[in-house]
């Protein structure tokens, strides 16, 4: 039986694909549970105006992800830590006052996952969710507090 997956599917296939399947696992499994639908004339048609949804909506995050790495390339994330006589930082930066540096700056859903504790002055680059999908790299600069 041909089907159309409406979600990835590991062994089967990926969201939108055509395929061929045994009709006990289509009938059993994928259209009771939603996984997949049947592939009619109709269904291909929806299929179609689907993807191009799909597209747009990707496009779309793309050039918001593309905004927001441009806007933090003029204007990088700047934290300021307390620091001794050699310029070595007391205590190190955490995700939490880089969140709060973000939510500051307008980004209330910012995340930040993967960060390892920053103990270093100076500029480097981090791994921010911004939500929706939008995951970008963005500067972030350690400075003297003054």
């Amino acid at each position: 039986m041909q089907v159309i997956l409406l979600e990835n599917i590991n062994g089967v296939g990926k969201k939108f694909e055509i395929k061929n399947v045994s009709d006990g696992y289509a009938r059993n499994f994928l259209l009771p549970k939603g996984h997949a639908k049947i592939a009619t004339q109709s269904a291909l048609a929806e299929l179609k105006k689907l993807q191009e949804k799909e597209n747009l909506k990707k496009e779309k995050l793309n050039a918001e992800a593309e905004s927001l790495k441009q806007t933090f390339k003029k204007d990088p994330l700047r934290l300021s830590v307390k620091v001794g006589e050699n310029n070595e930082i007391f205590s190190s930066v955490t995700k939490e006052e880089v969140k709060k540096a973000l939510k500051k700056r307008g980004f209330e859903d910012a995340r930040v996952d993967h960060l390892k504790p920053l103990r270093a002055l100076g500029e480097t680059e981090i791994e921010v969710l911004f939500g929706q999908g939008i995951k970008e790299k963005i500067p972030l600069i350690i400075e003297p507090e003054k």
